[in-house]
């Protein structure tokens, strides 16, 4: 790919692509992952929150420019899914080199956190962790129809996240809807 094509890209294109190279190419487990994974670098990244326009959705924030721009990068060949996970073709990851080189540090810094954060994570784990992680809390609850699923599991979703390292036990106890006191208590129940 020419530094021409590379101009043609949008930034939520280049954004998708950054992602999926970080983390030595490693692919991200699915969809969701994706969707949620560029949420939380959109809302680093004020002129990318206008550009990727997420809404409340059945399984949270979704943002159907993401969903877009992922099916014309597949089309073009720089991004390919397997059994659905995504990640780089070869051709992607010659373009992310170039991307690298024209990129802003703190971009490339956020992709990696945020990849190393949300890759491990079950798809419950990542529902609940955004369900009790976003400014909008409450339009969640009303537009997700996986809220109450996942809330009713909230105490041993946090467990299994703070057990992972993904999340702290600070975060962990806020997203179990416990007292930082009362989610160490319970949770020796949750290490027999």
């Amino acid at each position: 790919m020419t530094d021409e094509n590379l101009k043609q890209l949008s930034e939520v294109d280049k954004l998708i692509i950054l992602l999926a190279g970080a983390k030595e190419s490693e692919p991200i487990p699915s969809s969701l992952h994706l969707q949620k994974e560029m949420y939380f670098l959109q809302n680093l990244f004020p002129d990318m929150a206008v550009k990727t326009d997420y809404k409340p959705g059945l399984m949270g924030q979704h943002s159907e420019v993401v969903e877009e721009e992922l099916k014309k990068l597949q089309l073009y060949g720089l991004i390919r899914s397997v059994r659905g996970s995504i990640g780089l073709t070869s051709d992607g990851a010659t373009l992310l080199a170039k991307l690298k080189e024209k990129s802003d540090e703190n971009e490339i810094k956020k992709a990696e956190e945020f990849k190393d954060i949300f890759n491990g994570m079950t798809k419950d784990e990542l529902l609940v962790f955004v369900c009790f992680s976003d400014p909008d809390e409450n339009k969640i609850i009303e537009e997700s129809a996986q809220y109450k699923r996942v809330v009713q599991n909230r105490m041993r979703l946090a467990v299994s996240m703070c057990r992972k390292d993904k999340i702290s036990a600070q975060k962990a106890a806020y997203i179990a809807g416990k007292t930082f006191e009362d989610f160490f208590a319970e949770l020796k129940t949750y290490c027999r």
